[in-house]
């Protein structure tokens, strides 16, 4: 997992495509790095887990709900 937060960290689409080809993650780590992806400003990487099926995109609900509740 810390391979995929680095190619997410540097925001290398084609390599991530590359390493997910090669790698079978459980959908619950697709998500969190889907998350990471949001929280590091990861734009294509970020675009590219949103595509996937596996993910848990509801995850950003909670996110932005929290966030804008926050006084």
């Amino acid at each position: 997992m810390e391979q995929l937060k680095k190619i997410i960290e540097a925001d290398d689409e084609t390599l991530l495509i590359e390493h997910l080809n090669q790698t079978q993650y459980e959908s619950y780590i697709l998500t969190e790095m889907l998350l990471y992806s949001y929280e590091t400003r990861s734009t294509n990487c970020y675009i590219h887990l949103l595509a996937q099926k596996d993910v848990d995109t509801s995850i950003l609900n909670k996110k932005t709900i929290n966030k804008n509740n926050i006084k």
